[in-house]
Parts: C-alpha cells; sequence; structure tokens
C-alpha cells in the first residue's frame, strides 16, 4: 500500500485534532477512547460504503436529490410571491457580473420550511420513531442518543441552522456535551444545502 504525503498530513491533522480537544477539556481524566475508536471506525465504513458501495452510494445521492427538490419547491413558492427577487426570472436581462441573488428572500425561507416540516412529522410520530431508530445503533456503538445522531446525518445535507431543527423538541434535553456536539457539526461541516446556497451567490 503506497502511503502519499498528503494520507500522512491527515492522520497527523486527525491525531493534533483530538490532542487540541484533550487539552481544551473540562475532564482530561474522564477520556474515553472506546467513543473515539468507534467513531472513527464507523467513519471508516461509511467512507468505503459510499466509495465501494454502489447502492449505499445511490442512496446517499437519492437523499441528496430529495433535499435539492426540496430547496427548488421552496424557491417556486418564494418566486411566486416575491417574482425575479425570490429567485424567478427577471423581467430584464442582468449586467454582466450582476447578481440577483436575495439572502432574505431565496434563503432563509428553506430555514421556515424545514422548521415547519420538523414540527409537522413531529406531530405525526415520525421523527420521535426517527430518533428511537437511530440511537439504538448508537447508543451501542457510540454512546450518542438518538436525537444528536440525527442531527448529524442531516448534517450532510441541511445547513447550521436547518439541521437542529430537525430535533428542535429535543433541544432542551440535550446534555452539555450533546449540545456541544451539535454546534460543532454546525461549524465544522459545510452542507450540500449551503453549497447551493454558496454556488446561487457565485452565479
Amino acid at each position: 500500500m503506497h502511503v502519499t504525503a498528503p494520507t500522512v498530513a491527515a492522520c497527523a491533522g486527525i491525531v493534533v485534532f483530538f490532542l487540541v480537544a484533550w487539552l481544551a477539556g473540562e475532564s482530561r481524566r474522564k477520556l474515553r477512547i472506546r467513543p473515539i475508536a468507534s467513531a472513527l471506525l464507523v467513519q471508516v465504513l461509511l467512507t468505503v460504503l459510499l466509495l465501494r458501495v454502489g447502492v449505499a452510494r445511490q442512496a446517499f445521492l437519492w437523499l441528496g436529490s430529495g433535499i435539492s427538490a426540496l430547496r427548488q419547491a421552496t424557491l417556486a413558492g418564494t418566486s411566486f410571491v416575491f417574482g425575479y427577487v425570490g429567485g424567478g426570472d427577471p423581467p430584464f436581462v442582468p449586467k454582466a457580473g450582476g447578481n440577483l441573488f436575495v439572502f432574505g428572500l431565496q434563503a432563509l425561507p428553506m430555514v421556515i420550511v424545514v422548521s415547519s416540516l420538523s414540527m409537522l412529522f413531529f406531530h405525526w410520530g415520525l421523527l420521535p420513531a426517527l430518533v428511537r431508530l437511530t440511537s439504538v445503533g448508537l447508543r451501542r456503538s457510540l454512546r450518542m442518543g438518538g436525537a444528536l445522531g440525527v442531527c448529524a446525518a442531516a448534517k450532510a445535507f441541511l445547513g447550521q441552522t436547518e439541521a437542529p431543527l430537525l430535533i428542535r423538541p429535543y433541544l432542551g434535553k440535550l446534555s452539555r456535551s450533546e449540545l456541544f456536539s451539535v454546534m460543532t457539526m454546525g461549524m465544522a461541516t459545510t452542507s450540500a444545502s449551503i453549497m447551493v446556497i454558496y454556488s446561487t451567490i457565485l452565479e
């Protein structure tokens, strides 16, 4: 197996991040190695599934297309209400280098839609069932609560604001470490929806 410099740098970066997190921790003596090793193993397995297993890759792309469809539906609604400032076709030819993207009318409505859907799913009992299902595997492998696991899975597709809204009814019940994990996931990752927003701004 040929080891390249980027691979060594990536592994060294993981060690450095763990060291910094341990030094900044409040309870260094209570460090549990098993959840950390389990989390790394889960990441390796997910990487292998997404890169080597066609069914898993297609399922991941299917979930991503669902999020894109939700965003397109939201954009259609904002275009109907606000016209071209909401994402519709402008009645004029934009100048070169011009940008018709309005953050408050094209990006923020997505947050409102996801919040409304999460409350609807919670009312129907779908969200609590998903939390219970997710918690079974995560509690055994990572000792992670189901609500935190749902937020972590959703962060791959949703933004920093929308993903925690999926577990909004559970946010008040999270421990300090779980709440910090939610914040860390939001700051350390970029979702597909945010990438779409960035690409829209650059266009």
